[in-house]
């Protein structure tokens, strides 16, 4: 397997497990911001510079392909790992919670307010 094809790989994998779009890897990485952790931050950069360094023999030399092997394992096995339909239905949940909250403390401060000026 080629670094390219390492890479369009985990690039699809993000583009299906966390739902980010982007034309390479490192933009779809500049947009997952916090979503990822800082190592797969690392691991996913390994990457792109791989790619980015075959384009010259001469940086090719630099490339370390255990390193990039290792990187690529952990990328997969991280994003393979996540689930696009839990994480929907636990932001749906956290939403709704809040929303119920929110009701239910203006509510009782409306019902406290009332109490206080004497209409209930």
């Amino acid at each position: 397997m080629t670094y390219e094809e390492r890479e369009n790989h985990i690039s699809k994998l993000i583009a299906t497990h966390l739902g980010i779009k982007g034309k390479t890897l490192s933009i779809q990485l500049r947009r997952a911001g916090r979503l990822l952790p800082r190592d797969l931050h690392r691991n996913a950069e390994v990457l792109v510079n791989a790619v980015a360094h075959q384009a010259s023999p001469k940086l090719a030399r630099l490339v370390d392909n255990q390193q990039v092997e290792r990187s690529y394992n952990a990328c997969q096995d991280y994003l393979t790992s996540i689930d696009f339909w839990d994480r929907r239905k636990g932001k749906t949940i956290s939403l709704l919670s809040t929303a119920a909250f929110n009701l239910l403390t203006v509510g009782g401060l409306l019902a406290g307010f009332l109490i206080w000026r004497g209409y209930l």
